[in-house]
């Protein structure tokens, strides 16, 4: 009987450090999850603030994004053609990574279009990316 009466201490006891360790890795993940959250927003902030003061920052950040979009467009394209050269074309595989690859540059040219219309609309931005900083930064504390 005492011997149970000890084992469930023990249990016990171990199981609370267990769940006091496993809290602390889960915080220290959120606070590094964070912390990257707002290090990304400040970049984005920089880059929009660069791509709207210099017409050539603007013009080669305008390039960049449409070569990306016309390399994933192409991707779409050859993936079909290389599951038929290899043999593979009839199988439902070829269509999910070009639906795949067609989502990506979905996807990006969203993404893009976002960021241009942030330029354009440069005040609401900066304001809305201030507040999202400052309520991380409030979670940090």
């Amino acid at each position: 009987m005492i011997t149970d009466d000890i084992k469930s201490i023990i249990i016990g006891i171990i199981s609370g450090l267990l769940v006091i360790y496993i809290h602390s890795i889960y915080k220290k993940h959120k606070i590094r999850k964070i912390k990257d959250e707002i290090d990304l927003l400040e970049w984005e902030k920089s880059h929009i603030e660069r791509m709207r003061r210099s017409s050539i920052e603007m013009s080669r950040s305008s390039f960049k994004a449409l070569f990306i979009v016309l390399m994933f467009m192409s991707l779409a394209n050859l993936i079909p053609e290389f599951f038929n050269l290899i043999g593979l074309g009839s199988i439902m595989l070829t269509k999910i990574v070009s639906l795949i690859a067609w989502l990506l540059v979905f996807l990006l040219a969203q993404k893009f279009w976002k960021r241009y219309d942030d330029i354009k609309n440069y005040k609401e931005y900066i304001g809305k990316t201030e507040k999202k900083i400052e309520d991380l930064r409030g979670k940090l504390d």
